[in-house]
C-alpha cells in the first residue's frame, strides 16, 4: 500500500517537473523565435 502510494506519488512528481520544463522550453523557444523574426 505505501509503496503503491510512493508509486503514485512519485508519478505525478515526474509529470510536473515534464511539464514545468515543457512550459520553459516552449517559452524559450517562443522568445528565440521571435528574436530571430525580428532581427
Amino acid at each position: 500500500m505505501e509503496i503503491h502510494k510512493f508509486s503514485t506519488a512519485g508519478r505525478i512528481l515526474l509529470h510536473n517537473s515534464v511539464n514545468l520544463l515543457s512550459a520553459i522550453w516552449n517559452k524559450w523557444f517562443v522568445v528565440h523565435l521571435m528574436y530571430i523574426i525580428w532581427i
